[in-house]
């Protein structure tokens, strides 16, 4: 926005004029115990902490940067991950990590916490870093990023009205944590862990309970939705957090005549056979039947014999933490960052194989879950779409 489409009474500044970029650096010999370090990886997308440690003298290997709760935390490294934080306490972090320290008097801090969050700014950060592996924003460009300026009551006023909406958002996706956490607490007490296998139940290899697995088509698409007619393929990340989710997938246009497509069905198991360690072998249970998205060569439709095993119950099988570890050790690769797990090693893993009627209620309550988990989801889905609007006139002078 330029200064002649401000609203009446608001500015636009760059960001060094109304912030400073704060690197004060600390070797770690002088970092003293009990200080919190954040890295980037205690930073999530949604703008949360997660679990940052505290450290003691000589624990960390280099120099980090000094911060305080003034201060607002940004992500340089791959910076549409969107890792901007707001502390409350005082620490250490990353050097990938900016420390911004808005000038009180004409900034506020939650204001701009929202405002570099927003798509636009999201955006302008992503197409402005540099390095084609490892992109990072540098200080310098950042500090000239424009910066829209309504008067400090009103930045105060906007932030108070994000920070209810976010929070409404944030309350929904914990409920469907929820409600994932207690079909894993479930499934631990009817069928005990795993790799331990306490219940002792009768272990087969997992060729003996699958009939067959089928892969899909490597086919190259546009990310973004299919319209009326159109078909897409779908992307890893329709399995990769155990949720199946149509959307993510590319339309493709020019498909042979007859070449034969795997459509999904309700009640598949999809099974991911490459991505990274931590994410390799994810499973999902298809919940929706669309007739115009197809799998692609590393996602795998699992066929098992449902007289013996349960489809419901191998993917919170291969969704235990633990058994997902095994798992990932049979996938080869010299990278970290895409390993593949074959059809022959996926069928050597061996698998407990727990009482059919109990299978059965298992796959009862999954089923009676997926219908909360429908509503939650819509519900989630309209607060983010309510936040997203928000967001929009809030920074254009319309809220």
């Amino acid at each position: 926005m330029t200064k002649e489409q401000c609203p009446k009474g608001w500015a636009v500044k760059p960001l060094k004029k109304v912030a400073e970029i704060q690197r004060k650096s600390v070797s770690a010999a002088k970092i003293e115990s009990g200080t919190m370090y954040v890295g980037l990886e205690h930073i999530d997308g949604s703008g949360s902490f997660v679990n940052p440690p505290t450290v003691d003298t000589g624990e960390l290997a280099s120099t980090k940067f000094v911060f305080g709760p003034d201060h607002l935390l940004y992500g340089k490294l791959r910076p549409y991950l969107k890792k901007i934080v707001r502390p409350s306490f005082p620490g250490v972090c990353s050097t990938d990590i900016l420390p911004i320290l808005p000038d009180k008097g004409v900034l506020d801090k939650n204001y701009l916490y929202y405002y570099l969050r927003q798509a636009t700014q999201i955006n302008l950060a992503t197409a402005r870093a540099t390095g084609a592996n490892l992109p990072r924003l540098s200080p310098k460009i950042l500090s000239e990023f424009p910066v829209l300026l309504p008067p400090l009551p009103e930045q105060k006023r906007i932030a108070a009205i994000l920070d209810k909406a976010d929070a409404i958002r944030r309350k929904r996706q914990e409920a469907i944590a929820l409600a994932d956490t207690f079909l894993r607490s479930v499934f631990l007490k009817m069928f005990g862990d795993p790799v331990t296998n306490p219940m002792g139940w009768g272990e087969r290899p997992f060729d003996d309970v699958v009939l067959n697995i089928v892969g899909g088509w490597s086919a190259k698409g546009e990310d973004r939705l299919p319209q009326i007619e159109e078909m897409a393929v779908l992307k890893v990340s329709a399995v990769t957090y155990g949720v199946y989710r149509p959307d993510k997938c590319k339309v493709v246009e020019d498909i042979p005549k007859n070449k034969k497509l795997i459509i999904p069905q309700v009640g598949d198991l999809l099974f991911s056979r490459a991505n990274t360690r931590q994410l390799v072998a994810a499973t999902c249970i298809v919940t929706e039947a669309r007739e115009n998205v197809f799998l692609p060569d590393k996602l795998w439709r699992i066929d098992c014999d449902k007289d013996l095993i349960l489809p419901e119950y191998i993917k919170f099988l291969f969704s235990h933490p633990r058994f997902r570890e095994q798992m990932s050790h049979h996938a080869t690769g010299t990278s970290g960052s895409m390993l593949n797990i074959s059809k022959q090693k996926l069928l050597e893993v061996v698998v407990p194989v727990p009482d059919y009627e109990k299978q059965k209620k298992f796959a009862e309550l999954f089923w009676k879950m997926d219908s909360l988990f429908s509503k939650l989801h819509g519900a989630h889905k309209d607060s983010n779409n309510n936040f997203s609007s928000l967001q929009q006139r809030a920074f254009r002078g319309d809220l």
